[in-house]
């Protein structure tokens, strides 16, 4: 009876994860289209990112947030990008540039501020300001998953000050929630990045190291174009 039951939570655990994996894979095809330079309408770009962001928050799927913010960097760097679109991204860095001049201390202000220069081109500004997000708020829980991953793919843009607060970043992120900072590194193509970040950190570093062959074994190289 107690095998049954245990039986029964395990399927029921899987079911939990398992439509949030199948929605992962209708939306991620338009976002692998056009990291690999075909024609993709920037629309379907964007509503692939938000649908991506949405099932990674609500369903607990690491790689629906990679794919995400895959999405939105590409979405960044295609010169087709709307008017309509870019003048929304210039607007919210705008505002929160406005806004961190009353309240330099609001990590989540930081963090929209990094999130809205990403997407207009501004790399090094981005890198910048989720480096500052993570000064003004290292426990800022709340945006922890979201901003690990802003902080890994502007890791190469970041100043030598700015790259030891996004390995403040890792340290924090796997303190909180350990082996999710091997994962979200892992699908999005970017481990030499979180070993490089967690370099202070041995135990972080070990800590990747041993996790990565897991996953690779289990899920094979992700397929990424980056």
């Amino acid at each position: 009876m107690i095998s049954l039951l245990l039986g029964a939570a395990l399927i029921a655990g899987a079911g939990w994860r398992l439509p949030g994996e199948i929605e992962r894979q209708v939306w991620v095809a338009d976002v692998d289209r056009a990291a690999n330079g075909l024609p993709t309408p920037p629309e379907a770009l964007q509503r692939a990112a938000i649908e991506l962001e949405h099932i990674g928050n609500e369903n607990a799927v690491a790689r629906a947030s990679v794919d995400s913010s895959r999405a939105w960097m590409l979405l960044a760097a295609n010169p087709s990008q709307t008017a309509f679109q870019r003048s929304n991204l210039e607007a919210t860095r705008r505002t929160a540039i406005r806004a961190l001049t009353q309240a330099p201390g609001d990590s989540f202000t930081w963090y929209r501020l990094a999130t809205a220069a990403a997407n207009t081109g501004r790399l090094e500004e981005a890198a910048h300001a989720v480096a500052m997000s993570i000064r003004t708020g290292p426990f800022d829980f709340a945006i922890m998953p979201l901003r690990s991953r802003a902080a890994l793919f502007l890791w190469p843009h970041a100043d030598a000050a700015d790259r030891a607060a996004i390995g403040v970043q890792v340290l924090r992120h796997w303190q909180w929630e350990p082996g999710s900072i091997a994962e979200i590194a892992y699908f999005a193509g970017m481990v030499p990045v979180a070993l490089a970040a967690a370099e202070p950190y041995p135990e972080v570093r070990r800590d990747i190291e041993r996790i990565v062959p897991l996953l690779r074994e289990k899920y094979g190289e992700p397929k990424l174009n980056r």
